[in-house]
Parts: C-alpha cells; structure tokens; sequence
C-alpha cells in the first residue's frame, strides 16, 4: 500500500473518530429512544384502548348489581306490604281480646370492646355503650344471625353481655314450627358451659358446649334442625327471636321431660359488633 492511501486510511477513521466524540453524549441515549416507540405503543394502548374497555366492562358489571339491588328492593316493598298486613291484623286483635300494646323498642348498634370468661364460670362481653345511650340491664343483644345474650350491666358507657353459653344464662324458648298437632312446646334453655381440649395439665383450647333446652314434654319427636326461638314468656325477650337449631333430644335421666342439645344460631366466639333491643325507660318487652 502506498503512503498515500495510508494517508487517506488514516483520515477517514480520525473522521469517524470525530463524529463520535461530538454525538457521544447522544449515543448513550440511543438504546432508551429505539425503545421509546415501544413503550409508547404499549402507554397508547393502555389508555386509548384497554381503560376504556376497562369502564365498559365495569359499567356493565355494575348494572347487573343495580338490577340485583332492584329487584332486592322489590322485594322487600312486597315483604313490607305483608308485614303492614300483618301488623294491622295483629293490631286488631291484641284490640279484640284487651291485650296491650307491645312496647315500642329501638335497635342500637355496639362494638365489642372485649371478650372473656373462658373459665366456664361466666361467659361475657363488654360492649362500648352504655346508660347513657338508653341500654338497660335485661336488654336482648343480638346480631343478623341470632340472639346472643342480654345485658347484665351496664355503667355510663359500657355494658356487659351474658352470653347464651353461660351455665348461668336461662331463657324461655319454644321450637318453631312446633311438631304436628300441637299448638306450642315450650322449655327452658340455658348455656351447656364449656369444657377444655387436651391434657389436664395442658388445655390450650377451650370448647363450648351444646346449649341445652330442657323441661320440653316427654313425648314430643323434636325432629334435628327444628327453630328454637324465645317463647316471649318472663317478659324479658320478646318472642320469635331466632336462638338455635335443635342438635339431638333425648328423654332426661329422670324420664319426665325431653332434653334437646341446641347448637347457637350465632357464632358466640367472633362478636365484634352487636345489637341492642333498647326497651323503653322502665318497660317491658
């Protein structure tokens, strides 16, 4: 090769060189701008595309909601047209055979601030309303699912609930519907108390048992799943309010009454908001 071509060889690559350093500051950015129309494309389409589809989809879903929640309500008109049907029969009669009126009760909503009496002994729960908010000792206390106990004190702010599965929590309670041919079987149901899991010198749970509907009449079938609800007898709970679901029955060890084991209705061991049937100052239910 001669030197002349070296000569050209050399100027082109100091050519090259040059253009280099002056665009070297751009070319680290090269690999993120040939990637831009991509990412691009993908943002285009997430916004034009997708997020609109997004709220088609969303607004079709909550249109069948409102139309579940429509004919929900509808539902409940027809449920509330009934009921006033009832409650003007029911007003009729209580009129006809001189009985008085039915006091006038409020529900009132409470947390659950506390839960205890696992010893057997005593099952409570404290509850953040009190006097002051109208609650009575001998108020019911219940959730969606059934009864839970009633109020065995209270102070200006709180309340301590009785629990149906206390031994020491009695209630007059009758089975709905009541078996063919009769007009009511009534008896007498109070918490079965509890008992723990494991050996005796190490119980780390502690089971609840059975509630137990006693004093029913001796001949009486209780078929398994029958209602148990309060009679209204006592004047303490009204009546018709759910309690639990009859387990087995038995005749009892004296053979003069039926026995039924009654599995609560509401799940006693996760209260955290409860309901307060808030009689008036002084009355009865």
């Amino acid at each position: 090769m001669k030197l002349s071509q070296y000569w050209y060889v050399f100027l082109g690559v100091s050519l090259v060189l040059a253009i280099a350093g002056a665009f070297g500051a751009g070319l680290q950015y090269a690999p993120r701008e040939v990637v831009y129309p991509f990412e691009h494309a993908v943002v285009w389409v997430q916004r034009h595309v997708l997020a609109p589809l997004d709220g088609v989809l969303r607004r079709t879903e909550l249109a069948a909601q409102n139309r579940e929640l429509s004919l929900t309500v509808d539902s409940l008109r027809l449920d509330v047209a009934r009921l006033q049907t009832v409650v003007a029969e029911n007003r009729r009669l209580r009129a006809i055979l001189d009985f008085p009126p039915p006091p006038a009760c409020r529900l009132v909503g409470a947390p659950v601030l506390s839960q205890g009496g696992s010893t057997g002994w005593q099952r409570l729960i404290r509850l953040g309303k009190g006097s002051l908010d109208g609650l009575q000792a001998g108020d019911p206390v219940l959730v969606a699912d059934g009864l839970v106990g009633r109020i065995e004190n209270v102070s200006p702010h709180t309340s301590d609930v009785l629990l149906l599965g206390d031994v020491n929590c009695r209630i007059a309670c009758e089975l709905d519907p009541p078996p063919a041919g009769l007009m009511a079987v009534r008896g007498v149901l109070s918490g079965g108390g509890g008992h723990g899991v494991g050996e005796e010198s190490l119980q780390f749970l502690y089971v609840m048992d059975p509630l137990r509907l006693r004093f029913l009449k001796r001949d009486v079938e209780v078929a398994p799943q029958t209602r148990v609800v309060t009679s209204g007898q006592g004047g303490i709970f009204p009546r018709g309010l759910l309690v639990g679901y009859v387990l087995e029955s038995a005749v009892d060890t004296a053979g003069l009454f039926r026995e039924a084991a009654v599995m609560p209705a509401a799940d006693l061991g996760n209260l955290q908001l409860v309901f307060v049937l808030a009689k008036p100052p002084g009355g009865g239910l």
